[in-house]
């Protein structure tokens, strides 16, 4: 109950919002609306984006992993690639630092666990 009543009043303003663009959003009356929203949208991802940061990047390593997925990104390399990179190097960051130079069939299960 608690999810769906999260979750459902954004879905219902968002499909509303979508027949709205679909139906109205050629109109030249709508086009200066349109054009106000935009920069809002974008400040409220960005504003989301270094909230999201604080609290997910702990290590300046992260950083550097995050920043390099962006610029990497933005030059058009795939996300799945991206993310498969950044994970694979994020990985390598880890293991180099913690001093175990083995790898062991449980490996990935204890330090998971």
């Amino acid at each position: 109950m608690a999810g769906g009543s999260f979750i459902l009043p954004s879905a219902v303003m968002v499909t509303a919002l979508a027949w709205a663009y679909l139906r109205f959003g050629s109109l030249p009356q709508v086009a200066g609306v349109l054009y106000g929203v935009k920069p809002v949208v974008i400040a409220l991802i960005v504003q989301a984006v270094f909230k999201l940061a604080k609290s997910a990047v702990k290590k300046s390593s992260l950083a550097v992993v995050g920043a390099l997925a962006v610029l990497t990104t933005a030059l058009g390399v795939d996300q799945l690639a991206v993310l498969a990179g950044s994970g694979l190097m994020t990985g390598l960051l880890y293991w180099a630092r913690s001093g175990k130079r083995t790898l062991s069939a449980g490996f990935l299960a204890a330090e998971l666990a």
